[in-house]
């Protein structure tokens, strides 16, 4: 379980570094949070693998797609 936690603590900290970043770019509207935002592209994919539905690669494009249009400034 630590292996596990470690893993995941570590790709969720590198994305919502990214997403950071693109907030001080301006790339996100003033005051939305970058980690909502990941929460917004991953947690549906979390959901879809513990119902056991898989995530292709073009689930994934348009979750991002959505999530940063709607914290588009």
């Amino acid at each position: 379980m630590q292996l596990a936690d470690a893993f995941f603590r570590a790709r969720y900290a590198l994305a919502v570094e990214h997403l950071r970043r693109l907030a001080e770019s301006g790339g996100l509207r003033p005051g939305v949070d970058p980690v909502v935002v990941w929460e917004q592209i991953v947690n549906p994919m979390h959901v879809r693998a513990l119902c056991g539905r898989p995530t292709s690669d073009e689930d994934a494009r348009v979750l991002v797609e959505l999530a940063l249009r709607g914290a588009a400034p």
